[in-house]
């Protein structure tokens, strides 16, 4: 995979379900980055991220979660694909790891 540079500034629409569209942030299924606080606990944190719950990282502001959702799209993508990068979590210990439906 090429080298790409971040984002500096993401484009947000709001979500149904309280979160945020990330427009500019894309898997490479075509679909768009999505970040939500709605948890007890009110930290941010990629709303689709297909690793376990108990193992997502948090982000202090909805800035640094779409920054954290486009790293983790880099990592699907240079594990080539989904599948692929689950599968090297569960090689390091994550073994209830199952691929998103």
């Amino acid at each position: 995979m090429t080298a790409l540079s971040a984002p500096t500034s993401f484009d947000y629409s709001r979500w149904r379900h309280g979160g945020w569209y990330v427009g500019n942030v894309r898997y490479p299924s075509g679909a768009c980055g999505c970040v939500s606080r709605n948890y007890v606990d009110r930290k941010w944190r990629i709303a689709c991220d297909p690793r376990p719950f108990e193992t997502q990282p948090t982000f202090r502001t909805r800035d640094a979660a779409a920054l954290g959702e486009w790293h983790l799209i880099q990592e699907i993508a240079d594990a080539g694909g989904e599948a692929a990068y689950l599968a090297t979590l569960k090689t390091k210990g994550a073994t209830h790891v199952q691929p998103a439906a």
